[in-house]
């Protein structure tokens, strides 16, 4: 059977490149008469790859350090698997089961438009019932236990100026499930199967970052 014929161009590509974009020395030197200004670009997203050896890691770190040379209001934040990404005046904080250190999952979104504690509950139990294979009742009972929490923190979903308030934690969800249990919840008891290993209600005694 023929096959169909590919329909016709809508884009057309750029005929014509001005290397000249990347010789403006008002950005971030990356090799010879090669610089990066997010400013003049579409987009500020860059993807760096490369085999080992050839400066990936030296390119971030040098995007990291001039950054605020061009923008001197920017934040920068570094998630570093390897520890290699070291640069001077940082604040480090290290995240792992030893670490005085945590992050909250429960921290709520602060968009107006698509955030709030109702649907940061329902991310979490999504989150968690994908990460460790739960059912539909299980990932309907987190929902319920975080918009008890959220309410028990003052944190309503239709005032968004209680969305900062500082959220529940992962401990405290602990805590409910371990009270419904005792109640006689058997929903409970086995959503506890799941959910209460150490890394789920230890991380969030720690120090938020």
């Amino acid at each position: 059977m023929p096959s169909k014929p590919l329909p016709p161009p809508v884009l057309q590509p750029t005929q014509s490149l001005d290397l000249n974009e990347f010789n403006n020395p008002q950005g971030i030197l990356l090799g010879d008469k090669c610089y990066w200004n997010p400013a003049l670009l579409p987009n500020g997203h860059v993807a760096i790859i490369g085999t080992s050896g050839s400066g990936k890691t030296q390119t971030l770190k040098a995007l990291a350090y001039e950054l605020p040379r061009l923008f001197p209001n920017i934040k920068r934040i570094i998630i570093d698997y390897h520890g290699d990404q070291e640069l001077p005046d940082e604040k480090c904080f290290s995240l792992s089961m030893n670490s005085p250190h945590g992050v909250n999952p429960l921290i709520i979104d602060q968009d107006a438009k698509g955030g709030g504690p109702a649907l940061q509950a329902i991310a979490v139990a999504a989150s968690l019932r994908k990460s460790l294979l739960m059912g539909a009742n299980q990932e309907g009972l987190i929902i319920d236990i975080l918009s008890k929490l959220y309410k028990s923190k003052g944190i309503i979903q239709e005032d968004n100026k209680t969305w900062t308030r500082e959220p529940p934690t992962f401990y405290e969800m602990r805590k409910e499930i371990e009270s419904r249990i005792q109640s006689g919840c058997k929903d409970s008891q086995k959503l506890a199967l799941k959910v209460l290993a150490p890394v789920l209600w230890t991380i969030n005694r720690k120090v938020p970052v």
